[in-house]
């Protein structure tokens, strides 16, 4: 399956291509090539979310150590 094909229009203002938000292509491979950016973008964003979920579980954990060994 190929990549949709997206509509552009020349911009004299600034001199570029500015996207239409228009789809070209079959309507089915118009809804998949949609499915898989937004699936895409979940697992960026779940990805993204699971790394900064480690990064506070370390500092939680660095934290937890710290306070430890006031007691000590």
């Amino acid at each position: 399956m190929s990549e949709e094909k997206l509509a552009h229009k020349w911009n004299p203002k600034n001199g570029t291509h500015e996207d239409l938000g228009l789809k070209i292509g079959t309507p089915e491979e118009v809804f998949w090539t949609d499915a898989k950016r937004k699936l895409e973008n979940s697992i960026l964003q779940y990805t993204e979310s699971l790394i900064g979920d480690k990064l506070m579980l370390e500092l939680a954990e660095k934290r937890i150590a710290e306070e430890k060994k006031k007691f000590k």
